[in-house]
């Protein structure tokens, strides 16, 4: 993750940046078109080899846009939830009360402490493992065309879905994108909801902000968006990713991390 202690030449080492841990790994985060800063965030850890019980951590966290301070909440949970679940017995809620920790512990007295979403993922031997509190969102997509969510948000456009009302009527809905649990200051609830996938083939497993998302929504939408955009690179493959929602808007920030799973 680039440095982003508040002075210019952080704020633009993170208006675009990509990470590329391995080449099955990799992500990228991009400021988009219409922001001045870039408020998402972004961790990725692998292990050495296939052979380790835990093989990869990925996280993805987007900064609340009227929350004062929260590119630094993102950035700080992204790297405590990530580097809490690089231990083989650590859980999700551990790496959840680990970013909650860091937003409301670890900035500088003066900073204002802003809010973030956050969505984690621990691949384990075939088993995803996914975490969320916000709309940050997970999908598996299969080589073999079952595609599937693996996130469930946490806003005012789920809360709709719930009552009946259609996803797409519900995510173009006055206020869809408000979110009713969050990582920082007075949040409901930091634990994270769980879902687990266990993978039989090969496929990508995607995680990201609502900037790329916001195009996409749909699994099979977004499994449509990584047979445009994938190569044999994952971080390529996320860089273009990205570039393909700045060419649909780049209405937000754009965040997207990426595991290939043959």
């Amino acid at each position: 993750m680039p440095d982003t202690d508040g002075d210019d030449h952080g704020a633009v080492a993170r208006d675009h940046f990509v990470l590329a841990p391995t080449d099955w790994l990799g992500g990228c985060s991009d400021r988009g078109q219409r922001h001045r800063i870039n408020q998402d965030a972004l961790a990725l850890a692998a292990a050495p080899s296939f052979q380790n019980a835990r093989t990869a951590v990925l996280a993805v966290s987007d900064g609340v846009s009227t929350s004062q301070g929260s590119e630094g909440s993102s950035l700080r949970a992204t790297e405590a939830a990530c580097g809490a679940l690089l231990g083989d017995d650590s859980t999700l809620a551990d790496g959840f009360a680990a970013a909650q920790s860091a937003v409301l512990n670890g900035g500088e007295p003066s900073e204002p402490i802003g809010t973030c979403t956050l969505i984690v993922a621990v691949i384990e031997q075939g088993l995803i493992r996914v975490g969320s509190t916000g709309d940050c969102r997970a999908y598996w997509i299969a080589d073999d065309g079952r595609h599937v969510t693996l996130s469930v948000d946490d806003s005012m456009a789920q809360a709709q879905i719930e009552m009946g009302m259609s996803r797409e009527q519900a995510e173009r809905s006055f206020q869809a994108h408000a979110i009713t649990r969050w990582i920082g200051p007075d949040t409901p609830d930091a634990s994270p909801r769980v879902r687990e996938c266990r993978t039989e083939g090969a496929g990508w497993l995607v995680l990201s902000s609502d900037g790329l998302w916001n195009y996409a929504s749909e699994p099979d939408q977004m499994a449509g968006v990584i047979g445009e955009c994938a190569t044999d690179n994952a971080a390529d493959t996320a860089r273009r990713m990205v570039d393909w929602a700045n060419r649909a808007g780049g209405h937000d920030n754009i965040t997207v991390a990426l595991a290939r799973i043959n």
